[in-house]
C-alpha cells in the first residue's frame, strides 16, 4: 500500500480551476510554490471551493505584473514556506487590487472565509 503524504493531499491551489489557469503567466502564477497552501481537506478546502467556485483569470499583462512582483518578493526573502494562508491571500489581494479587480475580489472572498474558519470561538 502506498503512503499518503498528508501535506500533498491537503494542498490547495489558490488559483483555480486549473483549466482556466493553464497558459503563460497565469499558469506560472498557479504553479508558484507560494500560491499553494496546506489546508484541511475536508473542511476549509471544501468550504473554499463551495463558496468561491472559481477565481477569475487575470489578463496576461496583469498576470505578468503580479508574477514579477511575486518573484521580486521571493528574491528579497519576503515569502516563506511557513506563511499562513491568511498572509498569502492578503498578499494576493494587495497585488491584484491595483491591476485586476475581479481577481482581487475573489481572493478577498477566500480571505474572508479563511478568517471565519480560524476565528476564535
Amino acid at each position: 500500500m502506498a503512503k499518503t503524504n498528508l501535506a500533498e493531499k491537503d494542498r490547495h491551489h489558490l488559483c483555480y480551476p486549473k483549466s482556466g489557469w493553464n497558459r503563460g503567466y497565469v499558469k506560472a502564477l498557479r504553479d508558484h510554490w507560494y500560491l499553494r497552501a496546506i489546508v484541511p481537506k475536508y473542511s476549509l478546502h471544501t468550504e473554499l471551493h463551495r463558496r468561491v467556485t472559481s477565481i477569475p483569470v487575470p489578463r496576461g499583462r496583469s498576470a505578468k505584473a503580479v508574477y514579477e512582483q511575486l518573484l521580486m518578493l521571493e528574491h528579497y526573502g519576503a515569502l516563506a514556506p511557513y506563511d499562513t494562508l491568511e498572509k498569502r491571500l492578503s498578499l494576493l489581494v494587495a497585488l491584484f487590487d491595483c491591476v485586476e479587480q475581479p481577481t482581487a475580489d475573489a481572493f478577498s472572498k477566500q480571505l474572508e472565509i479563511v478568517r471565519e474558519f480560524y476565528a476564535p470561538l
